[in-house]
């Protein structure tokens, strides 16, 4: 994976979307089942592992952390502005009563540093209300829920049965799409799968039969059609 600025704001985006991964006052966050199924949603979709998906959300909040100390810390003429541009998109996420969850932290930092299976937020300056972040957060869960289950689902099969499967030129050539897929940007990405998606349900259809008639006839200025010839065995030359 090519971490990049748009990647990286993508998989902050997913990273939202999945409050059980670092929203400590939802309820799903003290569920250590759903946050390990967050983490790997996240990593199925972005093409890593779970323990990279970790290891990147810990680097991006380790610089929010330093970005938003330089910002407190400067004061008159000598105002620090940020350029971080995941800056805007990480305060979002991050931005909760410091005194409400500084113990919280503490105890939940040491218990994932244990197992090894996600990281939890650090604590931030208060700035936006978690009513309205909460908000937001159900509003976007909501809106990609119906998106991404049935891939999740797939995907999940996929690699639970890659161990099983047989390396053909199908197998090799599914790997390689996936490789490519993941050089393009999430919206382009988002058109190929639409429509290779397409291409296979009209190859479905066709291998039915149940329209083949009407594609013989759509295509039939395309088809070269060759002259019948008769043959009279006992014709002569």
């Amino acid at each position: 994976m090519e971490w990049n600025r748009e990647t990286i704001l993508h998989f902050i985006s997913l990273i939202k979307q999945r409050p059980a991964f670092w929203d400590f006052q939802s309820p799903e966050y003290k569920n250590k089942r759903k946050r390990h199924e967050a983490i790997e949603e996240v990593g199925l979709l972005m093409g890593v592992t779970p323990k990279e998906v970790n290891t990147k959300w810990i680097i991006l909040r380790n610089q929010y952390s330093r970005e938003k100390r330089k910002i407190t810390e400067s004061k008159g003429d000598s105002q620090y502005t940020t350029k971080w541009y995941a800056y805007k998109e990480m305060d979002a996420l991050m931005a909760r009563n410091k005194r409400q969850i500084s113990s919280f932290w503490m105890q939940e930092s040491k218990s994932e540093t244990e197992d090894s299976s996600c990281s939890s937020p650090p604590p931030p300056s208060p700035r936006l209300s978690g009513s309205a972040n909460q908000h937001s957060h159900t509003d976007c869960v909501t809106q990609s829920s119906s998106i991404y289950n049935k891939a999740i689902k797939t995907l999940k099969a996929i690699r639970e049965a890659k161990n099983d499967s047989i390396s053909d030129e199908l197998t090799n050539y599914g790997l390689y799409i996936a490789a490519h897929l993941r050089k393009l940007s999430p919206p382009l990405q988002s058109r190929a799968k639409y429509e290779i998606n397409k291409i296979l349900y009209a190859l479905d259809l066709e291998s039915l039969g149940e329209y083949s008639a009407a594609t013989l006839n759509a295509d039939s200025d395309d088809i070269i059609i060759t002259k019948e010839c008769k043959f009279d065995p006992l014709e002569k030359d």
